[in-house]
């Protein structure tokens, strides 16, 4: 079990907090005997130079992980705050395929199998025909009609009415050319 795990949870934000205390702490392995021999060797000035250097290295890394550290807890606390506001409130996508049978700038009504869908248009709503092999281009909102076969893919926020995010229509099938014989 991590350090993170303990103290957050699944979430595990912690769970490097026991390689943070070593980067600075790994540097003393060399260091400190280092400056232990220049300081016999009477070499006293770059001893504590050693010694000096290496405490601003070790402050340094402890100012930056501690501060990563408060980062990392201000946001697990607002990732929990977002995804606790996520599950209150969800937002659901459904798929409506069918024919329009009202037509409206705020509107589109669709007859399904199931029934009559209604579906609120809005300044986000994507007009998108599909042209088979050739893919999908998007399309001017005017060439959408009473009587069209749509494919609309919308949303609802928290259990509201739904509002189209895509409104995709196939083009015709050409039609066939006569055969020259």
């Amino acid at each position: 079990m991590g350090l993170g795990t303990l103290l957050l949870g699944k979430d595990g934000n912690f769970i490097v907090l026991p390689f943070w205390l070593f980067l600075g702490a790994a540097q003393w392995i060399y260091m400190a005997p280092l400056a232990m021999l220049l300081k016999r060797l009477g070499r006293t000035g770059i001893a504590k130079g050693l010694w000096v250097g290496g405490l601003l290295v070790l402050l340094l890394n402890g100012v930056y992980w501690a501060g990563l550290g408060v980062y990392m807890i201000l946001y697990g606390i607002e990732s929990r705050a977002v995804q606790k506001f996520a599950r209150e409130h969800p937002v659901t996508h459904r798929e409506v395929s069918g024919t329009i049978v009202a037509l409206d700038k705020e509107r589109i009504e669709v007859q399904t199998a199931e029934g009559l869908v209604s579906i609120g248009l809005g300044a986000a709503t994507h007009y998108i025909q599909s042209n088979g092999p050739f893919g999908n281009t998007q399309m001017d909102p005017s060439n959408v009609k009473v009587g069209s076969t749509v494919v609309v893919e919308a949303s609802s926020f928290d259990g509201g009415p739904l509002y189209a995010n895509y409104v995709s229509m196939n083009l015709p099938e050409p039609a066939e050319s006569p055969s020259p014989h």
